[in-house]
């Protein structure tokens, strides 16, 4: 596996993260620094937000594995990862928010098919 800096501009833009997101990763970071200091002297610091106990970047097949797990406890097909942003979308509409601020926080364009097609997916 090997990171690469986002291809598309709209890929390093900033965006608002709602409350519970925000406090979710703050708490990761006091977690992750807990296995820092567990680890250390082994700990590769590569700046990342998840990493392994080590600090070296997760292996995608035990990514995959437990979040299968994770989302499958939370109630959320987990068989495609690669609709989690449908997922995403579907439960912030049935939460009331607006279309466009949906389709700016996943970085999508707003065109007149993203209702038909992007909230007809959810848990």
């Amino acid at each position: 596996m090997h990171a690469e800096a986002p291809t598309l501009t709209v890929s390093g833009r900033t965006i608002a993260l709602p409350d519970i997101a925000a406090d979710s990763l703050r708490s990761h970071k006091v977690a992750t620094a807990v296995e820092r200091l567990k680890a250390d002297p082994l700990w590769e610091d590569n700046g990342l937000v998840f990493a392994s106990e080590d600090g070296t970047p997760l292996d995608p097949t035990n990514l995959r594995r437990t979040f299968a797990r994770i989302a499958t406890k939370a109630g959320v097909d987990a068989r495609f990862v690669y609709a989690l942003p449908h997922t995403a979308t579907s439960l912030l509409v049935d939460g009331g928010a607006a279309l466009e601020q949906v389709a700016d926080l996943l970085g999508d364009d707003p065109g007149p098919c993203y209702a038909t097609t992007d909230t007809r997916f959810g848990q």
